[in-house]
């Protein structure tokens, strides 16, 4: 017997960073995403991946995790992945890989998990990592769904929408190479560049900018130029490194708009650019 689930990664249009103190992003998710499998039969083929052993060592952690707090028995269980996205590229993939696993954990013990629970248990996983996530990524990929997100003290602000504009959406996604640093570190290092040495301009501008996207969403309307205010405002706070900034130059020229999508990189790769063309 098996169990196969599917979970979509996920792109914030505008929003990165700033969600993590109280402003709104705009995130929606893909077509592609990750598989992943449990089962209690012997896979023959070996998934051909060049991160395997990083994966399914994450994998395995996650359902201990997961089993401890359902007090659950995982002997003999095997868990067997496939991906369509990169991992370390600001694409949620190890969201996309927790909440596959949960939620193919929870319909082999039949627990009848609704998307609610599997969000709470989700973002239990995450906190174990990254203490102050958001849960943008976590409400994207778990609720399957394009939202409108900000948290707040009382909880989240959710406003999901049922399809992004068309020129909004139609962006290209490239990839500036993995970061050298992980999201939690790259959150650290926005605080350090922005929060502790007072330059707050940078975050409201970033929730101001955020704001009026998403007014323009909500009227189907698209201005390039807040893409760009957006990217130059990551820029200023240390997010994004050398060559994602050279790539976004390139597509500039020749008339385009570009950002990255997610946490970004300082050292070397940002991963995700999204951007779109003349």
């Amino acid at each position: 017997m098996k169990k196969t689930v599917f979970a979509p990664g996920k792109i914030i249009i505008s929003g990165e960073h700033s969600v993590v103190h109280g402003y709104p992003a705009l995130v929606t998710v893909l077509d592609k995403g990750v598989r992943v499998t449990v089962t209690d039969q012997l896979n023959q083929i070996k998934t051909k991946d060049q991160n395997h052993d990083l994966i399914s060592d994450f994998l395995d952690t996650q359902a201990r995790f997961f089993a401890q707090r359902q007090h659950l028995k995982l002997d003999g269980l095997k868990f067997y992945f496939e991906r369509q996205i990169p991992i370390k590229a600001g694409l949620g993939s190890s969201t996309a890989f927790i909440s596959a696993l949960f939620k193919a954990l929870s319909d082999w013990f039949e627990l009848d998990f609704s998307q609610d629970q599997l969000f709470r248990e989700v973002m239990a996983a995450e906190k174990q990592q990254y203490p102050t996530v958001s849960g943008v990524d976590q409400t994207a990929i778990v609720y399957k769904s394009s939202f409108i997100f900000q948290k707040s003290d009382q909880g989240y602000k959710l406003e999901a929408l049922d399809e992004i504009p068309s020129k909004l959406k139609n962006f290209n996604i490239l990839d500036s190479g993995q970061a050298d640093e992980t999201t939690a570190e790259m959150v650290a290092l926005f605080k350090k560049n922005v929060i502790d040495v007072g330059r707050t301009e940078i975050l409201e501008k970033m929730g101001q900018v955020t704001n009026q996207i998403i007014k323009n969403a909500q009227n189907d309307l698209f201005d390039k130029e807040l893409i760009s205010a957006n990217h130059q405002l990551l820029v200023d706070a240390g997010m994004v490194g050398q060559k994602a900034q050279d790539m976004i130059k390139q597509i500039e020229s020749k008339g385009g708009v570009a950002k990255i999508s997610g946490a970004g990189g300082a050292k070397s790769g940002s991963g995700t650019i999204i951007a779109w063309t003349a």
